[in-house]
């Protein structure tokens, strides 16, 4: 990572742990466009897994970014509490509905 911060170009290397995720070797695939919409519902639903995993980082990664937390393992607790509150699942749903009547 290259991060930009107070005028200063900080290096370093983040990993799961970071996130206060656990590290994994296992790997992860996608498929096709309805593959992986259900592989989304299923994680926004509850499932947990290494897929669960990758998207708390990449939000928390995005949170972080947007300032929205002070670190990335602040940003993955943001990110876990949408998941399991059902908040992200529901502005999945709002989105899509919208986008079903435009």
């Amino acid at each position: 990572v290259a991060e930009l911060k107070n005028g200063a170009i900080l290096e370093y290397q983040i990993d799961a742990t970071h996130f206060g995720l656990a590290p994994s070797t296992e790997s992860i695939t996608g498929g096709t466009a309805e593959d992986n919409a259900e592989i989304a519902r299923n994680i926004l639903q509850g499932k947990k897994g290494v897929m669960r995993d990758v998207v708390i980082a990449n939000a928390a990664a995005g949170l972080y970014i947007a300032g929205r937390a002070a670190d990335v393992r602040e940003a993955a607790a943001v990110a876990i509490e949408s998941i399991d509150s059902g908040a992200a699942l529901k502005k999945l749903e709002a989105m899509r509905e919208f986008t079903q009547a435009v």
